[in-house]
């Protein structure tokens, strides 16, 4: 039996989301989402103008909106991602019947103005394209910057070839040069030079960073996009490998001189000619902005119109959609399940990125701003946190139960939570006061919250949601978006196995590319000089923060929430790559997906079928 749990206080108690009322809350007392919580849009956009370049329908309301397949860019967008397997999209099913996109498990009919001349490659391919515009057009209505950003980004699909590598033009965009042959290439020299530059801190002995009492890791540098264009022109195209560094233990120096020494001409050999040959590149190839921004990878077994959100945002959105549907007539939504007398349903669909972008930040705010009383908990890898969220994700942090059972907990640190109504809609949401951030302090306490919120994030299996109305997990919670910045790290998440479950069609599927300012990582060496931390803008270092085994194996960065605008690079489709990592355009074509698509549906078609008693056994002859 539940219990009732109040997330709004005793006047006006909310089992979760909205299952008992004690006192009746009219909609209007649930505002739309604070814009002072969402990262700020950049002056002198006319967000208006940009909608209608992409998007058709009423912005300001729930209506369901199409794509403006009048705009060219929505056209070529279209036409690249209609290119795209089946296997390679994945849509979840609340939205899709929101924005009557599917009947059942049925497409419904393309529009009318739908590009007659596009050619899909694979099955349901203007289908899924589709899918993707229309329902970016909805679920970022209220940020049309960012529409126009997903679209853009869709455009840059590349298609690695199965030819040889051409010369690359450092000039030019990187990625549309690049061949399948040489994406292995690159995971290799990737990892190599990540291993250099940390042995190099730690002969130099620059790899810690002491704050407090923690002797914690310095940060490896990240890679720019100056170096990576470097790595393909000077190693790459010329068929050039790092060797192996060499190892390194503590007192191997007395224990093993031999074998340090050749550690060390390791060092001031290859990464010596390593650094020289990027001195160079840098001076005679290399753009300001491409010496100054970084190369985030993450890779992905599957693209939608969220990629690439948080969990902590996509099952907000989750919890409310599959409960609403949309009424043609009105062209407003009505719920199918009773949100305790709030209008959940057309104030999401109004302000449906708002919404998820503040619940991941209610989220996190859960994660940071807790009780010190609960410290140890929030330590413990072995303790479930699970994250109860509410109507009303911009007002304070998510409450929160440590256990499945266990009652809401809203037990904020002291410092911090008779600030709350000030200090919450800043970008650092009271962080940076509550910590005293500063150059002068040892920052220790900052460092354990930072610390305790990215281990919690890359061991995620026991960090779950309960939205109480039926959708719950058990595992996998994070406000975050991970990414690794250093690539060979997100290979493995390419292809379904890892951490997705679902049918694969034998090939590797996409590689996201994000671009970062070198100002917005934010590492152990930032924390250590007291600056100041923006959960608008900042990549937290999962590196050199966290201290569980899969945070030093995983090279990641943390984002909340998702890249924003100007972060999003490009998509490399790694469909002419097996799943094992040899280059094969003959691996998955359109016959092998539909005979594999085949298998699935007959697999999934025996394991709904009951189970038959086995046929009783014949009686023995006499």
């Amino acid at each position: 039996m539940k219990k009732t749990i109040s997330l709004f206080g005793a006047r006006s108690a909310l089992n979760f989301f909205g299952l008992t009322l004690v006192a009746v809350i009219s909609s209007k007392s649930f505002a739309q989402v604070d814009p002072s919580v969402l990262p700020p849009v950049p002056k002198g956009i006319n967000e208006q103008q940009i909608w209608e370049k992409y998007c058709v329908g009423n912005r300001k309301s729930p209506e369901v909106p199409r794509a403006n397949y009048k705009s060219p860019e929505v056209v070529a967008a279209a036409r690249m991602l209609s290119t795209v397997s089946n296997f390679s999209f994945y849509y979840y099913s609340g939205p899709l019947r929101a924005y009557g996109l599917k009947k059942g498990r049925e497409w419904a009919p393309l529009p009318s103005d739908f590009p007659a001349d596009i050619v899909e490659t694979f099955a349901d391919g203007k289908f899924n394209a589709n899918a993707f515009l229309v329902q970016t057009c909805g679920e970022f209505r209220d940020r049309p910057t960012m529409i126009r950003e997903k679209v853009k980004w869709a455009t840059k699909i590349r298609l690695l070839p199965a030819t040889p590598q051409q010369p690359i033009d450092p000039r030019k965009e990187l990625w549309s040069q690049v061949s399948a042959h040489s994406y292995p290439k690159y995971i290799a020299l990737s990892s190599m030079v990540f291993e250099y530059k940390k042995l190099a801190m730690i002969l130099a002995k620059t790899h810690k960073i002491q704050l407090g009492a923690y002797n914690e890791d310095a940060p490896v540098d990240g890679t720019t996009v100056c170096e990576v264009k470097h790595i393909f022109k000077n190693y790459i195209e010329k068929e050039k490998m790092l060797p192996h560094p060499g190892m390194y233990y503590e007192g191997m120096e007395q224990s093993s001189p031999d074998a340090f020494k050749a550690t060390q001409q390791n060092i001031e050999t290859n990464w010596g000619e390593y650094q020289k040959l990027l001195a160079d590149f840098e001076k005679s190839s290399c753009s300001n902005k491409d010496r100054n921004e970084y190369y985030d990878f993450r890779g992905d077994s599957n693209v939608k119109h969220y990629s690439p959100e948080a969990n902590g945002m996509i099952w907000y959105s989750s919890s409310i959609t599959g409960k609403c549907e949309y009424d043609p007539a009105t062209k407003r939504y009505n719920a199918k399940q009773d949100f305790g007398g709030v209008d959940m349903c057309n104030l999401y669909f109004t302000q449906p990125f708002g919404h998820r972008w503040a619940a991941a930040r209610a989220g996190l705010g859960a994660w940071l701003f807790r009780s010190k009383d609960l410290d140890a908990q929030f330590a413990s890898q072995y303790t479930k946190v699970t994250i109860l969220p509410s109507l009303k994700p911009s007002d304070k942090p998510f409450a929160f139960s440590l256990n499945a059972d266990a009652a809401a907990l809203e037990q904020w640190d002291l410092g911090w939570s008779h600030k709350l109504p000030v200090v919450w809609k800043n970008r650092d949401m009271g962080f940076n006061s509550l910590m005293k951030l500063s150059p002068q302090n040892d920052n220790a306490f900052a460092y354990e919250r930072l610390r305790d919120a990215v281990n919690r994030h890359t061991n995620w299996y026991q960090s779950s949601y309960n939205d109480g109305m039926g959708l719950s997990r058990d595992q996998a919670y994070s406000p975050f978006v991970a990414s690794s910045y250093e690539m060979s790290k997100s290979d493995g998440f390419t292809a379904p196995g890892m951490t997705v479950q679902a049918p694969s069609d034998g090939c590797k599927h996409w590689m996201f590319v994000f671009r970062v300012k070198k100002d917005n990582w934010y590492t152990t060496a930032s924390l250590k000089a007291g600056k100041k931390i923006d959960f608008n803008r900042h990549w937290i270092d999962e590196t050199s923060f966290g201290t569980d085994s899969l945070a030093d194996h995983e090279r990641a960065w943390d984002r909340l929430g998702t890249a924003l605008e100007g972060e999003f690079d490009s998509m490399l489709y790694l469909h002419n790559i097996t799943a094992y990592g040899s280059v094969d355009p003959n691996a998955c074509t359109p016959e092998t997906a539909a005979a594999a698509a085949a298998a699935a549906a007959a697999a999934a078609a025996a394991a709904a079928q009951p189970a038959v008693a086995p046929a009783p056994a014949e009686a023995p002859v006499q």
